[in-house]
């Protein structure tokens, strides 16, 4: 269902449509006034402002620049786009999230008119997708993009970055995952050498794109909707025609900005069940030239969730019992109690599973819901092993004593790779999920059923002492120093590589308080 407009002052017959749109701060500024205040304009340069959900969309008919600390720790704003360019500039700490940036939810920032932006203008912003500033030329002093994690960073005519483009400013200090768009002219720009913040963000294992054409690709035409979850759609196109090769696509849902996706085929996730929605996309290439919108298509998701039980190797509820629900594996049980449809960790308590529950595959998943007691303290939460060889994968809260870090290991021989974040409070009822396969040799975590990130593995070597399947603890449960204290509920174990999709199905499912089977 789509949101209702509230009109909070009306379309003038000049200005016939808004040019300014700000996610998620409806409550914070629900009129001309606050809107004038936060942005230091004048109220009347405002000619129309509206309230659409949670969002709102306003007409500005003057050139600003974005102040300083504007929506700096706002954990509310969700994007804000200025279609028209009104704002020329993007003062210090404006968008940052310095002090909180776990509780970030900005996915979004296109500035098509500033020119400037000033020291850590969208620093720690942990869930920023893309920044969009096509006619920037200065990056100001230091620290614009630290800590972003996935982001795409487009800046196509900027030519000064940081102090100096000899010096290194940090102005990507801790960012990962993420790719810059940016002139060419930065490879050399530094004596022959790359600019040394660019180098220092390809270190990281960042992507540099160096733009050399603008040719955008044709649009996809042929757009439609493939499997129906409840909680995502699936969508099919051909791939269209392009100059150069297309990167990825954006898909919009109900004309708003979703996330991306990198081929047909994929599912867009985060869908509420039994909803009609209007889904598009946008090709966009390796240079960042964006197609026009594709066709449109409509579907509803399902009514209810579409969970693929018939893969479920073992399933245990942990309602009254470590019992398996699929088929004879069950838990032997020490310590644990039970209370409000949750087995009760107490520090000393854990739940041995039979040594040859996931033997012989060659792609597992598993998911839970957990609570730990305290966010300081180190828990092994579910650790597997598999005799055949499979490397033992072993899930953390707190690993390494990092509060609401949630980590996952799989060892492999000699090597043993890692996904970790920080981004949950693991005091909070969480949905963990994992996958991992030897046919793509990746390894994935999520969280609340949404994708953290993957990790190379092997089937090299010994998967070193111990046999045991275990929640609650580490390996060799009774002499383990991590028990969990805490609770844990359906915990199931899949002979198959679940999709991004099921995963995010199976979280939702078990987080409105369901047993899968």
């Amino acid at each position: 269902m789509r949101s209702q407009r509230r009109l909070v002052s009306p379309l003038s017959a000049v200005n016939l449509s808004p040019n300014t749109f700000i996610g998620g701060v409806a409550s914070a500024i629900p009129n001309k006034a606050s809107l004038a205040a936060k942005l230091a304009i004048a109220e009347s340069s405002i000619y129309y402002l509206g309230i659409v959900g949670n969002d709102i969309e306003a007409g500005i008919n003057v050139n600003y620049a974005i102040p300083n600390f504007c929506f700096y720790n706002d954990v509310a704003i969700t994007k804000f786009l200025d279609k028209e360019g009104k704002a020329n500039s993007i003062g210090e700490f404006a968008f940052s999230m310095q002090s909180i940036p776990t509780s970030s939810k900005l996915k979004e920032v296109v500035l098509p008119g500033a020119t400037i932006a000033e020291r850590h203008a969208f620093s720690y912003n942990k869930a920023l997708q893309k920044v969009e500033l096509d006619v920037l030329t200065t990056l100001n002093k230091d620290r614009h993009f630290i800590l972003l994690s996935g982001c795409k960073i487009y800046i196509p005519q900027c030519t000064t970055i940081g102090n100096s483009n000899s010096i290194f400013d940090a102005v990507f200090s801790g960012s990962i995952g993420s790719v810059l768009y940016c002139d060419p002219a930065f490879a050399t720009i530094n004596s022959g050498s790359e600019e040394p913040d660019i180098a220092y963000f390809r270190s990281n294992g960042n992507a540099i794109n160096y733009i050399t054409n603008f040719t955008a690709p044709n649009a996809v035409n042929n757009l439609s909707i493939g499997t129906k979850y409840a909680t995502a759609l699936q969508i099919n196109f051909t791939p269209p025609s392009s100059l150069n090769a297309i990167d990825f696509y954006e898909c919009y849902v109900n004309g708003v900005y979703k996330n991306n996706i990198s081929a047909s085929g994929v599912y867009i996730t985060g869908l509420n069940p039994d909803t009609p929605y209007i889904i598009t996309i946008k090709a966009v290439d390796i240079y960042y030239n964006k197609s026009e919108f594709s066709n449109s298509v409509s579907d509803a998701t399902s009514a209810t969730y579409v969970i693929p039980t018939g893969n479920i190797a073992s399933y245990y509820k942990l309602e009254g019992n470590a019992l398996d629900s699929i088929g004879t594996k069950n838990g032997t049980v020490t310590g644990v109690t039970y209370s409000n449809g949750y087995a009760i960790f107490n520090g000393s308590s854990y739940i041995v599973l039979p040594a040859d529950l996931i033997a012989n595959l060659t792609n597992f998943s598993y998911s839970f819901l957990a609570l730990v007691d305290d966010n300081a303290a180190e828990y092994r939460i579910f650790v597997l092993n598999n005799n055949t060889g499979m490397p033992y994968t072993r899930l953390a809260l707190n690993s390494g004593g990092v509060a609401n870090r949630i980590q996952v290991n799989m060892y492999s021989g000699t090597v043993e790779p890692f996904i970790n974040t920080t981004s949950y409070d693991v005091k909070n009822l969480i949905h963990i999920g994992v996958r991992a396969s030897l046919v793509t040799n990746l390894m994935s975590l999520f969280v609340n059923g949404n994708p953290i990130g993957s990790a190379a593995i092997t089937s090299l070597g010994q998967i070193g002492s111990g046999n045991n399947n275990v929640l609650g603890a580490n390996r060799n449960a009774a002499t383990s120093s991590n028990k969990m204290k805490g609770k844990m509920r359906g915990v199931s174990i899949w002979n198959t590589a679940l999709t991004d999709a099921e995963h995010y199905e199976i979280a939702s499912k078990q987080l409105s308080g369901q047993q899968l089977i």
